[in-house]
């Protein structure tokens, strides 16, 4: 029985290891989908850093004042539709609702991580 126990807990370990040294050296530094993007903006709001993990390091100043006016209110995103390499956003601001459209960087993935994903988002304007 000690014997299949060491076996389980050297495979668990192995297999933690692995699992860790993915997440470091694999696993894409940002987003690689523009609706998932956009939606985690809007469902972090209200959380610290959101700008600099959603947007491009140019147009943070723009994330901020955004952020500033819908921090407080309750935001839903109603629609996200894809129109060429944007999206239009529909979101309800309490009761009112509000378009824009989102505009997208790509940033090029360098080192190990390239393996799997070339490019991955940021936002760089919602207007």
């Amino acid at each position: 029985m000690k014997k299949i126990g060491k076996i389980f807990l050297i495979i668990v370990i192995v297999g933690a290891v692995l699992y860790g040294a993915f997440m470091v050296f694999v696993n894409p530094g940002g987003f690689v989908d523009k609706s998932t993007l956009t939606n985690s903006y809007i469902d972090n709001l209200t959380k610290t850093g959101v700008c600099a993990d959603h947007f491009n390091e140019e147009t943070q100043a723009h994330c901020d004042s955004m952020t500033d006016l819908l921090k407080g209110h309750t935001v839903v995103v109603v629609s996200a539709i894809v129109s060429g390499e944007n999206i239009n956003l529909t979101i309800t601001v309490d009761s009112a609702e509000m378009s824009f459209v989102v505009s997208f960087v790509e940033v090029e993935v360098t080192g190990l991580k390239s393996t799997f994903n070339k490019t991955y988002f940021l936002i760089d304007f919602m207007i």
